[in-house]
């Protein structure tokens, strides 16, 4: 529930939660929900001040939760952003290496398959498995899939 209603407040107000991330190293305690939520909310900077951010989040040496996290974000942003994709799949790669069946485990992996294909492709398999879905009639349930054509 903590982290629930962290994430919550974490949205709503940031500085609140940078106040409250001063508070807890002060009592020399980490609040690592906080202090990610911080740097995830830095975007009025660069990219690269962003990168570095996270970066430097990663060598305080977070939780695992929050490292992939972190390691997600960072490759998401060498992907979608840079279009740097020997970058972005290297964090993708250190995420599923310290974090195999993490929660962002799943996600690191379809971006490593997918990250480099235009719209049009993506598209298509999108199609393709549609299709075999609704002819094997796995995950279906009465309803045909959308028109995805």
């Amino acid at each position: 529930m903590h982290k629930i209603r962290s994430k919550l407040e974490s949205r709503r107000f940031p500085a609140l939660v940078a106040l409250s991330a001063l508070l807890l190293a002060a009592c020399g305690e980490t609040d690592w929900d906080a202090k990610l939520d911080t740097v995830l909310q830095e975007r009025t900077g660069s990219t690269e001040q962003y990168i570095e951010g996270l970066e430097a989040f990663l060598e305080e040496g977070p939780p695992i939760e929050h490292a992939s996290e972190a390691r997600f974000t960072l490759g998401w942003v060498y992907a979608e952003t840079l279009h740097q994709y020997a970058e972005a799949r290297r964090w993708f790669e250190e995420l599923l290496e310290s974090d195999p069946g993490g929660v962002w485990s799943e996600d690191a992996r379809w971006m490593l398959d997918n990250m480099e294909k235009d719209d049009e492709e993506l598209l298509e398999e999108i199609r393709r498995r549609a299709e075999e879905l609704a002819t094997s009639g796995e995950g279906t349930s009465g309803t045909p899939p959308p028109d995805l054509r």
